[in-house]
């Protein structure tokens, strides 16, 4: 089974035909999906961006479709090409996560300052199958909990410019 990771392991997402929510559950969203609450250059919003970009690694995961984190990353982010081309691998071998791995269990925020944020989050990562383009079983990943530091820059919204694992 291909998919990893940064940190080395495969992770899963929300069906693509999924609507796109906010993770505190508010439902508001922009036309490009992202909530409302995530789009404010201030700390609150910087941690709602990162639980909706932990929602949108899931989905990116289970469709698999590497292009749907494009958006969220800076060019040259560093350690989000690790990530983006885990799932760029299940899309060759036609095969995607069978349902959400990823699960937000805190989002702390460490500095901001206006543009500029670092936040630190933890992850649950859930077992979890893959599954081939005919739905049969190609693998699965072990359940394990893992935490990553990630830098962000706003222009009109937040991005990812670094992701390293803690």
């Amino acid at each position: 089974m291909s998919g990893t990771s940064p940190a080395g392991s495969a992770t899963g997402p929300r069906p693509a035909a999924a609507p796109t929510v906010s993770p505190s559950g508010t439902g508001s969203t922009t036309t490009g999906g992202i909530p409302a609450a995530a789009r404010v250059n201030s700390v609150d919003g910087s941690v709602e961006f990162v639980k909706f970009l932990v929602a949108e690694v899931n989905r990116a995961h289970t469709t698999p479709s590497a292009v749907i984190l494009d958006a969220y990353f800076t060019p040259g982010c560093l350690g989000c090409q690790d990530l983006r081309e885990a799932i760029s691998d299940l899309e060759r071998q036609g095969e995607r996560a069978a349902a959400d791995t990823w699960f937000v269990t805190l989002v702390t925020p460490n500095t901001w300052s206006p543009g500029h944020a670092t936040v630190v989050v933890q992850i649950h990562q859930k077992r979890v199958d893959f599954l081939d383009l005919q739905g049969r079983l190609v693998g699965s990943m072990a359940e394990a909990d893992q935490g990553f530091f990630l830098t962000l820059a706003f222009d009109s919204t937040w991005r990812v410019v670094r992701w390293q694992q803690t």
